[in-house]
């Protein structure tokens, strides 16, 4: 079934080419970046349920599903495939804390379709929730409380790690499509922290002093003329969940690195090449924090027309009027000696299409140089024009 769902259900395509895609943004360089594919492939299945025509062709390939539309329009398909990687990683035990909650809220007074609905209720076990989207602050208060609540360790922890997903609500919203993911696990061989150190860290932005977590024995371990690799397990009994990390050689950096990788046989190549042996390996304890507006990155793979006036969500509502206005998308993490935490989440806002915001009172306040002109209309004839500078 495993080897079956990284076919239909390929977050490790998606993933590396996310990873890329913010990788690649200018603002990004020599800075730590994190995604989370697989929540932010479940919150963008649950908005291509309702994509319909060369809108869900385009989110199909983003989203590395190599679907054609079901015979009635739909992706069915699709949908089949996300809830059985649902199945899977949940009803399974894989050795760590995986939790993973979907939801929808939509505006009320706008009709859906039941069937839409309904749909992405069963295969993405969302639960749909209708709100007064006028009332921003009550809005943001649920969706934000919802995130809080399923990215901790329940039912011990009081707040959540993501605290904070979206600090507004859209006029013309309708839709917020949300995941949230909270991961939990402790290594199968732990780091002995009586080993750490701190060391030489050479960082994007120059040397610095950090702890390095050191471990000697047998470990999944491979070794090429670009990079070191290796894979950490977690877990009492080893097999199902790692961390790989990748180390660049020479001059590669991890922009070269993630450049080469194929998501789509990252598992057969990349990691099909480790192999049992003894080694030492050092390794830094980490904490990063990401969030980023992921429109332009997934319409570079693909999916422009779900954000353009042209998109087609007619599965969602008869009234063919929606498209995509943002994907939201943010991480946490931490490795230590113990083990990792990471908590995400995604939330996809539809919005009403080809619409006007609502006009706000405008404010016009001339208190510096302006330009006036007396006219007659009727002619065009200008009586006076001027540049005032210092009335």
């Amino acid at each position: 079934m495993f080897d079956d769902l990284r076919l239909i259900a390929p977050t490790a395509k998606f993933g590396i080419n996310l990873l890329k895609g913010e990788l690649g943004k200018a603002e990004n360089k020599g800075k730590n970046v994190i995604v989370s594919p697989v929540s932010a492939s479940l919150a963008l299945g649950m908005t291509a349920s309702g994509a319909r025509g060369k809108t869900l062709a385009g989110m199909n390939q983003a989203l590395g599903l190599d679907y054609d539309a079901d015979s009635d329009g739909s992706n069915g398909t699709n949908d089949f495939a996300y809830s059985s990687l649902l199945s899977d990683l949940l009803a399974e035990d894989i050795g760590v804390t995986l939790q993973i909650a979907n939801a929808i809220w939509a505006r009320q007074g706008i009709e859906f379709n039941d069937s839409y609905l309904q749909k992405v209720g069963e295969s993405f076990r969302a639960d749909v929730k209708f709100a007064d989207f006028s009332q921003e602050k009550k809005v943001l208060a649920a969706i934000n409380g919802w995130v809080r609540d399923k990215t901790k360790a329940q039912p011990k922890d009081d707040a959540g790690k993501i605290t904070q997903l979206l600090s507004e609500v859209n006029p013309l919203a309708v839709l917020y499509l949300l995941n949230a993911l909270y991961f939990k696990g402790a290594w199968t061989t732990q780091f002995d922290k009586s080993q750490t150190k701190d060391a030489t860290f050479h960082a994007a932005e120059g040397d610095k002093q950090h702890p390095l977590m050191y471990r000697f024995g047998q470990m999944r371990y491979s070794s090429n003329k670009d990079y070191e690799m290796v894979a950490l397990p977690f877990g009492k009994t080893a097999g199902r969940v790692y961390l790989y990390v990748m180390l660049p050689k020479g001059k590669k950096t991890v922009d070269d690195i993630v450049g080469a990788l194929d998501g789509e046989a990252f598992f057969s190549d990349a990691a099909g090449d480790l192999s049992e042996s003894q080694g030492h390996l050092w390794l830094p304890r980490f904490k990063l924090e990401y969030s980023a507006k992921l429109n332009e990155n997934l319409k570079a793979l693909g999916m422009e027309e779900a954000f353009s006036d042209a998109a087609d969500f007619s599965g969602m509502r008869k009234e063919n009027n929606l498209k995509i206005s943002n994907v939201v998308h943010k991480v946490v993490c931490s490795f230590d000696e113990e083990g990792g935490e990471v908590a995400a989440a995604t939330a996809v806002e539809v919005s009403v299409r080809g619409a006007v915001e609502p006009a706000l009172p405008w404010q016009m306040r001339v208190d510096r140089p302006f330009v006036a002109i007396l006219a007659d209309d009727d002619t065009g004839a200008f009586i006076a024009a001027g540049a005032v500078r210092n009335p």
